[in-house]
């Protein structure tokens, strides 16, 4: 008789209203983590990028010092050398010359930031650099270059 009772399999009851349906996927982490780098190395191009076109300082002083063309220079300081940020003035940005430029300011950022960037070793020697180059002009064509402490 109790050999009767082992060769009878138990009954499984079954819970007739859980639904088994395909399981819901885990978030996977590593799309986060891709997601915030991507956003990391966009943004600060994206807020912080000046969409200015870097250029040398013997470029900046033919085509538009000697022009008339600078409204402002801003110098700051980046690691071991000044970085200066050109700002061309509105009217002459119509030339030609600067038309890559601007069709480029135009579809990525307003046209508020610098046009141009160029370095030099130290601030004392771009301001020596821009005198001497400014040397033959009138007090009124002279561009005050200005330095931004971080």
């Amino acid at each position: 008789m109790k050999e009767n009772k082992l060769e009878k399999p138990k009954l499984v009851r079954k819970i007739p209203n859980k639904k088994t349906g395909p399981k819901t996927p885990k978030p996977n982490f590593m799309w986060f983590y891709a997601v915030i780098i991507v956003a990391l190395l966009v943004v600060p191009y994206i807020l912080n990028g000046t969409g200015a076109k870097e250029i040398s300082y013997q470029e900046f002083e033919a085509s538009m010092l000697r022009q008339h063309d600078v409204e402002k220079l801003v110098a700051y300081k980046s690691g071991d050398v000044i970085v200066a940020e050109v700002y061309i003035k509105k009217e002459s940005l119509k030339k030609q010359q600067y038309a890559a430029v601007r069709d480029q300011r135009n579809t990525v950022m307003n046209s508020v930031g610098p046009q141009f960037t160029f370095t030099d070793s130290s601030y004392d020697s771009l301001k020596k650099s821009v005198e001497d180059s400014e040397k033959d002009f009138s007090e009124a064509d002279k561009i005050a270059i200005q330095l931004v402490v971080h």
